[in-house]
């Protein structure tokens, strides 16, 4: 029993003192969160790996620099970009402006609208997306996607419920 007892002791020990570890690892306190930077440059490398996704860009920063730099920018886990989709209102990320002005540079095979809020919302970004992408509406909700039924021309696909 007395063996149980240390046993039990030391792995609330290591969750003590490791969670202290976990915390640490994903502080934010060097990032000012109040300032907001707008870097324009071509991606050089996407790295879509566990526990972070990170982007490497040579760029420059909108009205602060003339000269180019490699800047890095680390994401958060696949699984949580995946289920983020491509958010058209703004309130989270990007303007619809930026938002088109990205997919031409990555050129997605496909880009669905999520967290839409309003038809108007959504009405005015097919109206830009469609400038540059076939838009077409699906029939049904689910879609299952493969490599090999990617559409040919890049689409932004919009799915029943928007």
């Amino acid at each position: 029993m007395r063996r149980f007892a240390t046993l039990g002791l030391c792995a609330l020990m290591g969750l003590a003192f490791g969670s202290r570890f976990v915390a640490a690892h994903h502080s934010t306190t060097m990032f000012d969160h109040a300032k907001t930077m707008t870097i324009r440059g071509v991606v050089l490398e996407l790295r879509w790996v566990n526990p972070h996704v990170s982007l490497l860009v040579k760029g420059v920063v909108d009205g602060e620099q003339t000269e180019q730099e490699d800047w890095l920018m680390e994401m958060t886990s696949p699984g949580n970009l995946v289920r983020a989709g491509m958010e058209i209102d703004g309130g989270y990320t990007l303007n619809q402006a930026d938002m088109i002005e990205v997919l031409q540079q990555i050129k997605p095979k496909i880009a669905i609208p999520m967290h839409v809020f309003t038809q108007a919302t959504l009405d005015r970004f097919l109206a830009r997306a469609a400038e540059f992408y076939t838009v077409r509406r699906a029939e049904d909700p689910a879609i299952v996607l493969t490599r090999v039924g990617l559409p040919a021309v890049p689409e932004v696909l919009v799915l029943p419920g928007h």
